[in-house]
């Protein structure tokens, strides 16, 4: 069973450890299925919304540019296909968006993957609570700085709506404040140092030990 440090509410390490749950937490790292539903969430993110005129689309006058034979340069129609400046696209995005799914299985094994490579990296912290006195960023930049993240590209993960949390974080550029049910596995790895409260860890151990 891996231990780690609870830090308290001020940043410090309390004395105190928690026992993470290896099957979550030191779990097998399963590269290609992590990849797979990382690409899978990231396309899902597009809107659908890209669009090209093809030659048939795109307003011309429709006029031929010279005249077929004679001029000693190569043969033109008008000015819509693909070849001019100002023509149509050829083979160009058009609206459409098909979401694509991953079983959930593979979405929870990728989702501990992600929180093992975390901890292997010494990457994930946890911390008693996170309930500040008020919501100040200064607040949050100090607790962060105590804890010797200062300038790390975080990620804090609440387990219940924070109001003086998730306004004391608002203001620093390289900290993101979620809540549970929002943290999906591109977020896990897309920051450098991943904080969560106690518990926010015991509700993730009580959905992925089943």
């Amino acid at each position: 069973m891996l231990e780690l440090p609870v830090y308290s509410i001020d940043g410090e390490m309390s004395g105190n450890t928690v026992s993470l749950n290896p099957d979550v937490f030191q779990s097998e790292i399963n590269g290609p299925v992590l990849h797979q539903v990382v690409s899978v969430l990231m396309a899902n993110q597009h809107q659908g919304t890209a669009s090209t005129l093809t030659r048939g689309q795109v307003k011309t006058s429709g006029r031929k540019i010279w005249r077929q034979k004679g001029t000693g340069r190569a043969r033109h129609g008008t000015r819509s296909v693909p070849l001019w400046r100002g023509g149509g696209v050829a083979f160009g995005p058009v609206p459409g968006f098909t979401k694509k799914r991953v079983p959930r299985k593979m979405r929870r094994a990728a989702f501990t993957s992600a929180l093992s490579v975390k901890v292997a990296d010494e990457a994930f912290y946890v911390v008693e609570s996170l309930d500040l006195a008020d919501g100040r960023t200064r607040t949050m930049a100090a607790v962060l700085e105590k804890m010797g993240l200062t300038g790390c590209k975080s990620l804090i993960v609440l387990e219940a709506p924070n109001d003086h949390a998730i306004q004391a974080g608002a203001n620093l550029s390289r900290v993101e404040i979620q809540l549970l049910h929002q943290t999906s596995v591109v977020d896990l790895m897309k920051y450098d140092k991943v904080i969560m409260t106690r518990a926010a860890v015991d509700e993730i151990e009580r959905r992925l030990s089943n």
